[in-house]
This record gives C-alpha cells, structure tokens and sequence, in this order.
C-alpha cells in the first residue's frame, strides 16, 4: 500500500503562486490615475489664485493703473474669478 501525500506548504510571503508580482502592494491603475487628475487640477488652481492675487495687489497700489477702464475690467475678471 503506497500512498503519496503532497504537503504544500503556506503562502506566508504574500506571492500569488501564479504571478511573479505581489498581490498586496499593487494600486488600481484607476486610483493612480485620480490622484494625479487631483494634482494636477489642485496646482492649477493654486497657481491660477495667485496669480490673480499678484494682479489685484498689482492694481490697487499703483495709482496710475487704477486710472485706466480696462485695468477696471482685468480686476473684474480677476476679482469674479477668485469668488467662484
């Protein structure tokens, strides 16, 4: 009577025994793909308030930029696009 029994022994390394990569340490490529959208749109926006800010103060300490209309409407456009 011969029987053959396999042992295997545990997975205690965190290797899928089908794949060469690790199964834990892998993030969806869909959530990487979200955090960059959100890097990139949160710098965006940090720039672009800046920007607007460094316009306004620009205006309002300089007396002869005040004079002009169209300075006027630049720091409306500024100012509207700040409050959104």
């Amino acid at each position: 009577m011969s029987t053959t029994a396999e042992t295997s022994a545990p997975n205690i390394s965190g290797w899928d025994n089908d794949t060469t990569t690790p199964t834990d340490h892998q993030p969806e490529p869909e959530v990487v793909a979200v955090y960059v959208q959100f890097a990139a749109i949160l710098s965006l926006m940090v720039v672009t308030v800046t920007g607007n800010l460094l316009l306004l103060a620009i205006v309002f300490r300089s007396r002869q930029l005040r004079a002009t209309v169209s300075n006027a409407l630049i720091v409306n456009l500024a100012v509207a696009s700040i409050s959104r």
